[in-house]
């Protein structure tokens, strides 16, 4: 059996939201065992499309303690602030932080990346220019 997502949009009554899941579960279980998931809806793709340009222009503009660090590290650093998530010693010398990727994130907590990460870019002089600004107008409601 393929994997069926069912999405509940905001405003729907719970009446008819609870008799369409009913008749979408009583036709799936004849077929055996099922595994039903319940959580908020995961980042969008428009969220990330905004956030990556950013985090270039980060990476270009800021230097973090005598370090220059490339995008992708920017996520890892701007994600553990947001998520305050816990740095540990590693094996071999080192720190490792321990937090979640952010495929993972719900929407909203996307939506507070990418706050985050304008905030920090206006402490830090950041000149949004290139995708970082042109995204900020295509894809303003993504946030």
């Amino acid at each position: 059996m393929k994997a069926m997502r069912f999405f509940i949009e905001e405003g729907q009554g719970i009446n008819p939201t609870l008799r369409k899941m009913h008749a979408i579960i009583v036709e799936v279980v004849q077929g055996g065992a099922i595994e039903i998931i319940i959580r908020r809806p995961t980042r969008t793709l428009a969220q990330n499309r905004k956030l990556w340009p950013m985090l270039t222009e980060i990476s270009k503009q800021v230097n973090w303690y005598g370090y220059t660090l490339k995008n992708s590290e920017w996520k890892i650093v701007l994600t553990a602030s947001l998520k305050r998530q816990k740095i540990v010693p590693a094996i071999d010398g080192g720190f490792v932080s321990l937090g979640s990727p952010t495929r993972s994130l719900s929407k909203q907590d996307f939506s507070d990346l990418i706050e985050l990460t304008y905030a920090f870019g206006a402490e830090q002089g950041v000149q949004w220019g290139g995708k970082a600004l042109s995204n900020y107008q295509t894809y303003r409601q993504a946030a």
